[in-house]
C-alpha cells in the first residue's frame, strides 16, 4: 500500500476521465481504500421527488448543459443504487442513462431517493 502514496491514478469510465494523486492508502476488504487529493464528488443535493429516469432536485448545478456531469454516477444517501447520469438541469432534474438502466421507474427511483432525506452525490467515475 504504501507504494501507492504520491501516485498519481486515473479513474475512468467511456465517459469520462480524471487524475487524482493519492495522499494515504490502506488495505480494505476486497482492495484498497485510498485518500485522495480532491474530493471526487462533483455535486451533492437534495432529492425533491423522482420522475421515469430522473431525480428531481432544488440543488443548484452551475456546470450544466456542458457535458460536465455526463458519464458521472448518482448515489443515494445509503450509496447502495448507483445510476450513471447522461445530463442534469439545475435546480431542476437529474438525467438518468436510460438505455444503461431501463428499469430506473419513478416508483423504484422515489424508493431509492426519497425527498429530503440525507443527500444524492453524484461523483465522477
Amino acid at each position: 500500500m504504501a507504494a501507492l502514496v504520491g501516485a498519481d491514478i486515473f479513474i475512468s469510465n467511456p465517459d469520462r476521465k480524471i487524475a487524482y494523486r493519492v495522499l494515504e492508502a490502506k488495505a480494505a476488504a476486497g482492495g484498497a481504500q485510498l485518500r485522495l487529493n480532491y474530493d471526487s464528488r462533483i455535486g451533492t443535493g437534495r432529492c425533491s421527488g423522482a420522475a421515469d429516469f430522473r431525480v428531481l432536485t432544488s440543488t443548484p448545478m452551475p456546470l450544466q448543459r456542458f457535458r460536465y456531469y455526463h458519464g458521472a454516477r448518482l448515489t443515494n444517501a445509503d450509496r447502495n443504487v448507483e445510476y450513471r447520469i447522461v445530463d442534469v438541469r439545475s435546480q431542476s432534474e437529474v438525467f438518468i442513462d436510460a438505455k444503461a438502466h431501463a428499469d430506473a421507474t419513478a416508483a423504484k427511483l422515489a424508493g431509492q431517493f426519497p425527498k429530503n432525506r440525507g443527500s444524492t452525490s453524484m461523483t465522477t467515475a
